[in-house]
């Protein structure tokens, strides 16, 4: 997907989503961290919401939709000009990063509801804190925070796989990954799983994602562990052994060999954040 940045308008350039003639603006974002028990204040906000939800649950509702609740791991998309507020109280620890944009198109999100939007979302920590990183920081230009939530939107509105014959044993495929990636995988033990043939899977999830299976599974599993890194408060060690690393050197090294940088130094990469608490 191409971004052109676009004439400065409101309070950061303007970016053209230029494959969908889609404009969007940043205009602000955030980490909450509940100290206390919380529930989220009634409002109604004029932008775009996209909250993601790293320590859960919230719980929600939105004029003319049902109450519905957000688990770590889940995205919530609020629309603009609706009213919502909080249904329950949350414990403390619940924690989500928030964005609040401009988008010319809405129908480019999808419904014109609220969404809640689950699945493969573990990629999108990183991204946040890169978002971040970048509105906090003075060295970089304005436009780069619309990058970075050009990129947020286009993993939340990525393509699905093509329906077809293999649609159904691919996306048991891919949600069995997404669940156990928390877990080094192997690929005799993904097609053991599903009694295929570990080249018959390979071929098969090269076809609809553009990776072999063993590279798809090492993507996942590193998207998991940075999402830790980025949001746990655990030391690589300890880390390393929930994770099932025999000891914090193999750890390492594997971070090492597939990031070109070690745990710590992907830690400390995005320093810069924004908190809010209740």
């Amino acid at each position: 997907m191409t971004l052109k940045k676009l004439n400065d308008r409101r309070k950061s350039d303007m970016l053209t989503l230029t494959d969908q003639a889609v404009e969007l603006s940043f205009i602000s974002a955030g980490q909450f961290i509940a100290q206390d028990r919380w529930v989220h204040p009634e409002r109604v906000i004029d932008s775009f919401e996209l909250i993601y939800i790293t320590q859960g649950p919230v719980h929600l509702a939105e004029d003319g939709s049902l109450p519905f609740t957000a688990q770590s791991g889940e995205l919530l998309l609020l629309r603009p000009q609706r009213r919502h507020r909080g249904t329950d109280s949350s414990p403390a620890g619940t924690a989500f990063y928030w964005v609040h944009f401009d988008l010319s198109d809405p129908g480019f999100l999808g419904s014109t509801g609220p969404q809640l939007v689950s699945g493969e979302t573990a990629a999108l920590a990183p991204l946040f804190r890169q978002l971040l990183n970048y509105a906090n920081s003075p060295f970089y230009p304005a436009y780069t925070r619309d990058l970075a939530l050009g990129l947020i939107l286009a993993e939340v509105n990525q393509t699905k796989p093509e329906p077809g014959r293999h649609s159904a044993l691919l996306n048991r495929c891919l949600e069995w990954v997404r669940i156990n990636s928390d877990r080094r995988l192997t690929v005799e033990a993904v097609a053991q799983q599903f009694s295929y043939h570990p080249d018959y899977l390979s071929r098969l999830l090269r076809r609809y994602t553009g990776l072999p299976l063993k590279q798809y599974l090492d993507q996942r599993h590193l998207e998991y562990v940075k999402a830790r890194l980025l949001n746990g408060n655990e030391s690589v060690k300890e880390l390393a052994a929930a994770l099932g690393y025999t000891n914090e050197n193999q750890f390492n090294h594997y971070f090492n060999y597939h990031e070109g940088l070690t745990p710590v130094q992907y830690r400390e990469r995005f320093t810069r954040t924004h908190l809010n608490k209740a």
